[in-house]
């Protein structure tokens, strides 16, 4: 669920008796006027030291001004004088949650319930503070309290669906989120989480409904017009997705996030041309940012499709390592139209691996860029394919065009299996992506019937999340972790250069195959699926002849695409040769892929593919 803190709340001492100044000091507050607030305050005379109602307006003006030191000193400083004030407990331990000091914030909280047992807003306060750190049976024991005691406590009802929803207590949770609507009907948090909620657990109908709900109460809405536009793309309502998109950009044509979500759009439907345009134009603003923060280095015209002959061109990797590695081609296409020198700029675990780019002059990693020369023109990986014009008929997609180096394979020799198939395996991505929860098996167990194949040993290349699973391998489970052992991703193309065959999720290791011309099995997710694999396919213009794609039909169900990869697997085993065995690996030539693929039609229906 989203986690945010909310905004400290203010409260005001009660009306004190003659007290001319003190009215004035609350209406200034009142009205916003915090500067003139600590200006009165700090000339009043005498000195309102001891004066706790003035210090707790002195404090209060000074959160607002954000001066969070003085704040805390004049709150603590009217504990000093009233130790029994649960207003000045209470706001100090706001200011120290919004701080994380969480253990000083609890001490604050339950101080002032002390003295003021029943009082909701505390209660809330220490609720999201135990919320935050994953102490979610006190927090639930704490909103509870407050809505017997504030039935119509939207905010409670609210975080308490979330609570439960992180306790994988679904209905409950959807539940709080009604109750928190029905209070206060269009209440952001609990309409984001309970859309949130509903999707997660693919119940699409309900949450169409409340998206449509929202877009016409907010009929202006731009992330109305695009949440609604993300839900049917993940339902294959693609027409009316761009429709959606379109809308948001005509209330708002200069909203980044709309032309990322039609470029991601349209480029997954392969209408390259205008989809390119909009993902330029939705890093505008990154492009102007990179200019500004290093004149240096982008001072230089940005490269936008002219004479490249005699000229030289940095080209600066962006996004995920995954990204750079499917764009790196390009440089090649670049050499081609005269570029004199190509420097590359990279991330540090891609350096060795891009050394084998044949056309690439230089590579400069991102954390070392003291040798980064003067060049005519700069460019982002990512912008190449709209000044190259790349349309789907012409993907520069000759395979391979990187390589692992003999030394790195020599090392790798003697560590893999000397009979039988390699294949390797990578079941998750990153824990940090944000789609992982979608893209990444829920461990490697899933995997499990893959084992009674006979005649294939796997070999692991699963780093970081998940790594470990391989340590509690059953005996039945042929399979050689490798993971903690590379360095980088040249000794990953080592390794991989030398299996039969790749199967993985959605992360690097897919394109690296791909641009090694391995054959790799990949595993898509139903929802949120990458742009670049496009809707429908079993294969991919990209990676033409080696990827082929198995395809989640239901959103969280990964047992029917295991099922068919055993299926495939065992079909391919029987078929195996031993790398010596096999002819030489000619390169893909991308003007063949058409004649390839109706052969392959052709092999299907005359029963030769089997034998072949």
């Amino acid at each position: 669920m989203k986690k945010k803190h909310p905004p400290i709340p203010h409260s005001l001492p009660g009306k004190p008796k003659k007290a001319d100044l003190l009215d004035k000091a609350s209406a200034l507050y009142r009205q916003n006027r915090f500067v003139q607030l600590q200006t009165l305050l700090a000339a009043a005379s005498p000195k309102p030291a001891k004066n706790t109602a003035f210090l707790n307006l002195a404090a209060l003006a000074a959160v607002s001004t954000s001066q969070t030191h003085q704040t805390e000193q004049f709150w603590r400083q009217a504990l000093r004088h009233k130790p029994n004030y649960p207003e000045a407990h209470w706001n100090l331990g706001n200011l120290l949650l919004e701080q994380q000091r969480y253990k000083e914030a609890e001490a604050c909280y339950r101080q002032a319930l002390s003295f003021k047992p029943d009082s909701p807003k505390v209660l809330y306060q220490l609720a999201l503070l135990l919320k935050e750190q994953q102490r979610f049976d006190e927090a639930e024991t704490s909103l509870k309290r407050a809505i017997k005691l504030k039935s119509d406590y939207y905010e409670a009802h609210s975080t308490l669906g979330a609570i439960y929803a992180e306790l994988h207590h679904d209905d409950e949770a959807i539940i709080c989120f009604h109750q928190a609507l029905a209070l206060k009907e269009n209440y952001r948090e609990a309409h984001d989480n309970l859309i949130y909620l509903l999707q997660k657990l693919h119940r699409v109908d309900e949450a169409e409904d409340w998206l449509r709900l929202d877009l016409s109460h907010n009929p202006n809405s731009v992330s109305a017009y695009l949440d609604l536009a993300a839900l049917l793309i993940n339902c294959r309502r693609y027409v009316e997705a761009e429709a959606l998109c379109r809308q948001a950009l005509s209330i708002a044509p200069d909203n980044l996030e709309a032309h990322y979500s039609l470029s991601f759009l349209l480029l997954s439907l392969a209408q390259f041309a205008e989809g390119w345009q909009e993902y330029e134009i939705a890093r505008a603003e990154k492009i102007k940012a990179l200019k500004s923060a290093a004149p240096e280095y982008f001072s230089a015209l940005q490269w936008q499709g002219e004479s490249l002959q005699g000229k030289t061109i940095v080209l600066w990797s962006e996004h995920g390592l995954g990204d750079q590695i499917q764009f790196c081609r390009y440089v090649d296409l670049l050499k081609g139209l005269g570029a004199a020198q190509i420097t590359l700029v990279c991330a540090k675990p891609l350096r060795n691996l891009f050394k084998t780019l044949v056309q690439v002059d230089a590579i400069i990693s991102l954390d070392d860029l003291s040798t980064l020369g003067v060049h005519d023109y700069w460019s982002l990986l990512l912008s190449l394919p709209l000044y190259c014009g790349t349309l789907p008929d012409n993907i520069p997609a000759a395979l391979p065009y990187l390589q692992a180096t003999e030394d790195r394979k020599n090392h790798w020799l003697p560590i893999l299996p000397k009979f039988g198939a390699k294949v390797g395996l990578v079941w998750k991505g990153s824990i940090d992506h944000k789609n992982d929860s979608n893209r990444s098996l829920p461990g490697l167990e899933a995997l499990e019937i893959l084992w009674h194949i006979p005649g294939i040993t796997f070999i692991s290349l699963q780093k970081g999340q998940s790594e470990a699973e391989t340590a509690a391998k059953s005996a039945n489970q042929p399979i050689i972790a490798l993971g903690s052992r590379l360095a980088d991703f040249a000794d990953s193309a080592a390794i991989i250069s030398q299996l039969d065959l790749v199967i993985c999720v959605d992360t690097a290791i897919a394109h690296l195959a791909g641009a090694l011309a391995k054959p790799c099995w990949l595993l898509l997710p139903a929802i949120h699926t990458d742009w670049r694999w496009q809707r429908e396919r079993s294969d991919s213009p990209w990676y033409p002849g080696v990827m082929r794609l198995f395809r989640q039909q239901t959103p969280g169900e990964w047992r029917d695409v295991v099922n068919e990869i055993n299926a495939a697997l065992t079909d391919w085993i029987q078929q195996w040769q031993p790398l010596e065995q096999r002819p030489a690996e000619a390169v893909v030539n991308p003007d063949k892929i058409q004649e390839a693929r109706f052969t392959d039609k052709l092999k299907d229906l005359l029963g030769w593919t089997k034998k072949n």
